[in-house]
Parts: C-alpha cells; sequence; structure tokens
C-alpha cells in the first residue's frame, strides 16, 4: 500500500472520529438538559390532602401553622421546630403538646374567638403550609385565595391515619419518620385483625362507646366504629349513619343491651363509677359484669383520629378479647411507642393507664 493511500485512510479516520465525537457530545448535553430539567421537575413535593386536593411545593415546608387535632402528626413527624403558628387556646390535644413543646404559648394564636382561623394573623406569618382538620374546610377558599397552601388532615378511618401521615411527611421533609410509623401501624393492625379473624360474628361482645356523656356516641363513619370493628368487637350503634356524635334515649341503650361500654377521657361528665352506680342501666350487661371501662391514656386521648390512635386499637383489642392478646403490654408498648415517635416514653411524658 503506498503512502499516498495511507494518507487518505488516516484522514478519513480522522475526520469520522472528530464527527463521531461531536455528534455523541451534543447528544450528551441534550441529554444531560432534558435529564435536568426533568429533575428539577421532580424535586417538586406533589402529595394530597385528607380531601383528595392535590398539593405542590417546591421544598419541604419550614414555616407552618397548625390547628388542632393535628398537632400531635406534627410533632410525630419530628417538626415541631418548623411551628410558626398554631391554634393554642384550650383543647384536646394542649396538654400534651405541652410536654413536647415547653413554649407553646409563645408561638401566636391563629384561632379566632369562633374557633375559625384569624386569617390576618396567619398572613402575617407568611407560612408554607397551613394544617387543619377537616372540621375547619369551610375556611379553606378564603386562605388559598388569600395565597396560602392548606393541607386538610382527614383521620375518621383506619387508611385516614395512615395517609395522613404518609403525605404530611413529604409536605414536611420526613419521609423517613413517615415510612417508619407506616410499618408500625401496618403491622399491629395486621397482627390485631390476625388475632381475632375467626371469632364468630355472633361471639363478638357488643360495645357502646360513649361520648361527652352516657346518652352520646359514636356513628358508623368515626374512628370509634372503625377501632371496635378491627378489635374483634361489635359496635351497637354502627346502624346510626354519619361522622359526628349522635344524641340517643336511655331506651336505647337498654335495647342495645350492650356487654362492655368505652367511656373517653374527654369526658368530664361520667366515669366508669357513675355509670355502674345509675340505676338506669342495672340490667344492663356491662353494668352487671362491670364491664366499663375508661379508656385508658390521661395524656392524650387514644379514640381520637391521630397518630397515637394505633395504641387505642391494641388496648381496645386487649380488653374485649383479653385470651387472645395476654402476651400484649400495653404500658410496654405505649412507652416505646412514645419514645419512638416523640423523644420521650409515655411515662416520662406524664402518661398513665387510667381505667
Amino acid at each position: 500500500m503506498n503512502s499516498k493511500f495511507k494518507c487518505k485512510i488516516s484522514f478519513s479516520l480522522v475526520i469520522v472520529f472528530l464527527l463521531t465525537t461531536f455528534f455523541i457530545t451534543g447528544c450528551g448535553e441534550k441529554n444531560k438538559t432534558a435529564s435536568a430539567s426533568k429533575s428539577s421537575t421532580e424535586n417538586k413535593l406533589v402529595f394530597k390532602d385528607g380531601i383528595g386536593r392535590e398539593i405542590t411545593l417546591d421544598k419541604p415546608a419550614e414555616k407552618i401553622v397548625v390547628f388542632p387535632p393535628c398537632m400531635s402528626y406534627v410533632c410525630a413527624l419530628d417538626s415541631e421546630n418548623k411551628i410558626v403558628g398554631a391554634g393554642t387556646k384550650k383543647n384536646i390535644e394542649l396538654r400534651f403538646v405541652k410536654k413536647i413543646i415547653p413554649n407553646i404559648a409563645e408561638i401566636p394564636d391563629c384561632l379566632g374567638n369562633t374557633k375559625n382561623p384569624n386569617i390576618e394573623q396567619i398572613m402575617s406569618l407568611k407560612p408554607d403550609l397551613v394544617i387543619m382538620s377537616a372540621s375547619m374546610k369551610g375556611n379553606l377558599e378564603i386562605l388559598e385565595n388569600s395565597g396560602v397552601k392548606v393541607f386538610i388532615a382527614v383521620g375518621e378511618d383506619i387508611e385516614g391515619i395512615k395517609d395522613t401521615i404518609l403525605n404530611l411527611s413529604i409536605a414536611l421533609g420526613k419521609e423517613e419518620i413517615g415510612e417508619k410509623f407506616i410499618k408500625y401501624y401496618d403491622n399491629t393492625i395486621a397482627m390485631v385483625k390476625d388475632r381475632v379473624k375467626d371469632i364468630k360474628n355472633e361471639d363478638k361482645p357488643k360495645v357502646y362507646f360513649a361520648g361527652s356523656d352516657i346518652l352520646n356516641t359514636c356513628s358508623d363513619n368515626m374512628y370509634q366504629n372503625f377501632m371496635i370493628d378491627i378489635s374483634g368487637g361489635r359496635n351497637v350503634s354502627s346502624e346510626l349513619h354519619g361522622n359526628s356524635w349522635v344524641k340517643i334515649s336511655p331506651e336505647q341503650i337498654l335495647k342495645w343491651n350492650p356487654d362492655i361500654i368505652f367511656i373517653p377521657q374527654y369526658s368530664r361528665t361520667i366515669g366508669p363509677e357513675d355509670v355502674l352506680k345509675d340505676p338506669r342501666w342495672k340490667n344492663i350487661s356491662a353494668v352487671k359484669n362491670k364491664k366499663v371501662y375508661r379508656f385508658p391514656s390521661n395524656l392524650i386521648p387514644w379514640d381520637y383520629p391521630s397518630v397515637q390512635t394505633v395504641l387505642g386499637v391494641l388496648w381496645t383489642a386487649k380488653t374485649i378479647n383479653l385470651e387472645k392478646f395476654k402476651d400484649v403490654d400495653i404500658n410496654k408498648e405505649s412507652n416505646e411507642f412514645f419514645k419512638g415517635f416523640f423523644g420521650k416514653d409515655f411515662a416520662e411524658l406524664g402518661g398513665k393507664l387510667e381505667k
């Protein structure tokens, strides 16, 4: 082969190499740009609240306004330091929240006199996210029209608690804690369901869950109803439809004749002894067998839709079906749960399991 021919081949190879390099490099830059653009879009946080609204944040919320009963959700997600405003007037969570946030009284109160949000106060705090319960969603439009992102928390069933924690963990940049809670929650619920699965419906004890007084009870769409059902009991008031407490007559309780009666901690008018001594109820099975119990936690209600309610399921299951849950130590479980999600165990926070 002569030198001229060799030179032509070499020159041709150089040209091919340069063109190939340019082509690959150009494509690489295009792909890189597209990937960066996609990554930038994916970095936005997209999640849903309890009423199915899709919410987008550019980054995890750093400044939040939170109203009861959502404050314990925020504390469980280790985000109490993000609270710039709250509903700090007397509420069912306050005793517990004070243990986690000692300076809660110094946080601006964003509740108006009628338990509605103080819109002016909220706007002045410039929060990244406002977290409130479904009972306050009537204020949603005015807040969103003011440019505020709002998360409506709904936790009145088993999946609702999980969804709230999961989505809030995304909003607050605490996915790891959210996943930890979901794992504990799922495992606990699955264990309870598995242990009671063979109980025939006719063998399940009839349970009555009182509200603020003995003549108030839960309807079918309340967490208390789901809690009793999962735990192997029959809620006698499940025939009442709705998602709020229902007033009933003394005759109705007598007709239902429950085997077990539960009274919540937040009932200020009655306790187990009052029911046991009341002559109206002397012929009810629960009274005759002295199976009238106060729901246990003095610190924060365990039947109140929030993270700690999973302990309420465990306690309910053991109380209803003791033989199937003899090995479950509620004190141990509650201490470990509170330590894991609130940084201090149940007893350390002043918690007691009252009856």
